[in-house]
């Protein structure tokens, strides 16, 4: 099993940052709903990117908080 550390105090601020910008994102989300074996566990944040000014958002506040992409 995979299990990789998250400082939940960053982690807040990155939901934060999404919820200024107005990027839809669902917490504790199955991944299995999101695979074609129908496998895997909860992703903490699971971001839904409508286009490339979100990705970027996105991406610069997950390295600047330190979550993992």
């Amino acid at each position: 099993m995979l299990h990789i550390s998250v400082n939940f105090m960053k982690l807040d601020l990155f939901k934060n940052t999404l919820d200024e910008k107005g990027i839809e994102y669902n917490t504790l989300e199955s991944m299995k709903n999101h695979t074609s074996f129908k496998i895997g566990g909860e992703a903490d944040v699971f971001v839904k990117i409508k286009d490339a000014s979100s990705l970027k958002t996105v991406l610069w506040s997950a390295r600047e908080n330190d979550v993992p992409v």
